[in-house]
């Protein structure tokens, strides 16, 4: 049966369909993880930074 829109048969727009259904889960996996990556650098160069100033407190003392 074709798609009177695009000629092209709903067993083929079904698979298309699928293929980008897949590749938005893996972009949304992706940014998920590139974000709580980020997340977790910014939480270590805070701790860094709280650690530094502790340190130079106790050496002024």
């Amino acid at each position: 049966m074709l798609d009177p829109d695009t000629g092209s048969t709903i067993n083929e727009l079904t698979i298309a369909h699928e293929d980008l259904r897949q590749m938005q889960e893996r972009l949304d996996l992706e940014r998920e993880t590139s974000l709580a990556e980020r997340q977790a650098r910014l939480a270590a160069e805070a701790e860094n930074a709280s650690l530094g100033e502790q340190l130079r407190r106790l050496q002024g003392q």
